[in-house]
């Protein structure tokens, strides 16, 4: 995964779970909090992207699924179907970038965001 900074703030009652609003600085943050009783904590909103990576290893389990279920079909046999190394690396880096170029294209991405900074807003 690829943790990527938005330069946001945000608000929580209980420094875990943290509103959506986001507030363009760590000051108007505190504003939010102190103003409007909206929250007692505040945090920097950190987006988060699966990257090819994420994808890539459990794509190398896929081509062993298949073998499996070729083995079961055939048997012995199925040690014929042989995939070497680097082709195995070539389809699964090509198959990953798929899945996040399909992913971004359909807004697939995760909606849900990482806190850093948390801090108590003292009121």
């Amino acid at each position: 995964m690829n943790f990527i900074d938005t330069d946001k703030w945000v608000v929580s009652e209980d420094g875990v779970g943290f509103f959506d609003d986001e507030y363009p600085t760590a000051e108007d943050a505190e504003r939010a909090c102190i103003g409007y009783n909206v929250g007692s904590y505040i945090g920097k909103k950190v987006k988060i992207v699966f990257t090819e990576a994420d994808i890539t290893l459990r794509l190398l389990g896929l081509l062993d699924e298949l073998n499996y279920a070729l083995y079961d079909e055939i048997g012995d046999a199925a040690d014929l179907w042989e995939i070497s190394p680097a082709i195995k690396l070539d389809l699964t880096n090509k198959l990953a970038q798929f899945v996040i170029d399909y992913m971004d294209e359909c807004n697939l991405q995760p909606k849900p965001f990482k806190v850093t900074h948390i801090r108590e807003v003292k009121k």
